[in-house]
């Protein structure tokens, strides 16, 4: 099951990054993996002139990548923008929830922080949004939380998406990867596959009623003979 996805939008300056600072800390803290994406409508440089990640990648590599023990950070030439689906799906299928600053065009539901000393203009329409964040009093049918109420969304986002995700994914017996993506499998098909495979792997040896099995297939792994 991919993680829901919820973007924060608002003007510039409001303070949308402060109070996702503020949300992500809540988030976590109950316990829930959170991946976060910023929209960057001006282009961006990962590093600084002079490093070595930027001068291999300018030096012509397609694709640039940096790790170390605890992280890793990919630089990529994109023939062609990456939908915020097509991120998510991609690079997020291992989170609970995906939220992102921006990208306010795509058709997601969204959280919109207002200030009032920074401007009461509203962005989205009601049917795009499940709250707003503000200091001030919005007269719309979503609900108002304060700019310090972290703990109020995040409990919002528990009942609207991360109960029933959880739900979901403590009632599938059988999980299935595709190069790293998971991929929903209904009921009918997990009792197809799992049966299949317990009845195969029971008549071998050194199989003895196994809690968890795991199987990698590989496309090109196997030998012609």
């Amino acid at each position: 099951m991919l993680p829901a996805v919820i973007s924060v939008v608002g003007k510039s300056n409001s303070g949308k990054t402060t109070f996702l600072e503020k949300l992500i800390g809540v988030l976590k803290a109950r316990g829930y993996n959170v991946g976060v994406i910023k929209h960057d409508t001006h282009g961006f440089e990962m590093d600084h002139e002079g490093k070595d990640s930027y001068r291999l990648f300018h030096a012509g590599s397609a694709s640039t990548m940096i790790v170390s023990d605890k992280k890793c950070a990919l630089v990529k030439n994109l023939p062609q923008p990456l939908s915020l689906d097509e991120t998510v799906n991609t690079f997020f299928y291992d989170v609970d929830i995906v939220i992102t600053e921006g990208f306010k065009r795509e058709n997601k539901q969204k959280i919109e922080v207002s200030r009032k000393e920074n401007s009461t203009e509203l962005l989205c329409s009601d049917d795009e949004l499940i709250a707003f964040v503000s200091d001030y009093k919005i007269d719309r049918k979503a609900p108002v939380y304060g700019l310090n109420d972290a703990e109020g969304v995040a409990g919002l986002l528990e009942k609207k998406f991360l109960n029933e995700r959880k739900a979901v994914e403590s009632h599938d017996f059988l999980t299935l990867r595709a190069d790293g993506k998971r991929v929903g499998v209904k009921d009918f098909v997990q009792d197809f596959i799992a049966g299949g495979i317990n009845g195969m792997a029971s008549a071998l040896r050194g199989v003895e009623n196994p809690e968890v099995l795991e199987i990698v297939i590989r496309k090109s792994g196997r030998k012609k003979t």
